[in-house]
């Protein structure tokens, strides 16, 4: 996986669309790993400023950048079809829905794009500052802002339904786990929304920077990523921490995951390839009495940990 700069710029984005594992990063360019072996096949040229996000749909490959446009590739041939411009600040996050693709921005809004004509159909403006976190749950459109809100859009109407407060920082990160909403916050903590009454379920405190990255994975664990450069594992079922990951040098500041593993991009110019089913397991066993604590580092082995300089 060695490539972008020789590991010299740090990975800002991830996106899974197997084969491969899309990565983007300050050098303007777009990795494309095979999930396989970990090597690089290409590398996607265009942008003219740092690769934030990356998401997928069935057709494209979609990239936002701080250059403030959003870049279409075809997924299957990995070829250029268009830019999507209009934004007049950082493209921070992408969220596909349906035929409609929404882009959040520093400027303060969401545009909507169609994705069958790759046309700008509709802006969201509501924000008071920067939006850079994006997700859809159930019916909704989440948007999480510098403004300290999440805010809850009807994407029929591009209308705003509710605005979830409560954080007392920026809001980096959105991701979603069945019916519940999930953010992370430059306050150093993570809150459980419950979409039906909009209103905060849990509170999970532990990290001891500001969160930067969540990933679900399976049916109950959460996966969250610091600036204190530690992976914490959190099952939700019950909001306690069930395990403290290790291994990255700087802060921790991408997660995505398959069914299989969660990818994480650090300031330290790696991308780590982490086997969370161990901690489920060990978990699942811990909870029936048998000894032993959850944790590791690089090197270790038992955490399915690998570290790969991008």
């Amino acid at each position: 996986m060695r490539g972008h700069a020789g590991g010299s710029q740090p990975a800002s984005a991830l996106e899974v669309a197997e084969p491969y594992l899309f990565s983007g990063s300050y050098d303007c360019k777009v990795g494309v790993w095979n999930l396989e072996t970990l090597e690089e096949v290409a590398l996607l040229s265009g942008h003219t400023d740092a690769v934030r996000t990356i998401a997928k749909t069935d057709d494209y490959i979609l990239t936002g950048s701080y250059d403030c446009t959003v870049r279409v590739w075809d997924r299957h041939s990995l070829e250029f079809v268009t830019a999507l411009t209009g934004h007049t600040g950082p493209v921070r996050a992408l969220e596909p829905l349906g035929d409609v693709l929404f882009s959040a921005s520093y400027d303060r809004t969401i545009r909507a794009w169609d994705l069958k004509t790759l046309r700008h159909v509709g802006t969201l403006d509501g924000h008071s500052s920067a939006v850079r976190a994006l997700a859809v749950c159930g019916r909704w459109l989440c948007s999480g802002s510098n403004d300290h809100t999440v805010k809850v859009w009807d994407p029929l109407t591009n209308q705003c339904a509710a605005t979830l407060e409560g954080h007392t920082d920026k809001v980096r990160v959105l991701t979603v786990q069945g019916d519940r909403l999930i953010s992370g916050s430059w306050d150093k903590t993570i809150r459980v929304w419950d979409m039906e009454a909009f209103e905060c379920c849990s509170i999970l405190g532990g990290h001891n920077e500001s969160v930067l990255a969540l990933a679900p994975y399976s049916s109950k664990l959460l996966v969250s990523g610091s600036y204190d450069s530690n992976l914490h594992v959190w099952d939700l079922e019950t909001s306690t921490r069930v395990g403290v990951l290790e291994g990255h040098d700087d802060a921790i500041r991408i997660l995505t995951s398959t069914a299989d593993c969660v990818y994480s991009g650090s300031y330290d110019g790696t991308i780590g390839a982490w086997n969370i089913g161990v901690v489920e397991r060990q978990h699942s066993r811990d909870a029936l009495g048998t000894p032993g604590g959850l944790g590791g580092r690089a090197g270790s082995g038992g955490l399915g940990w690998s570290r790969e300089s991008i």
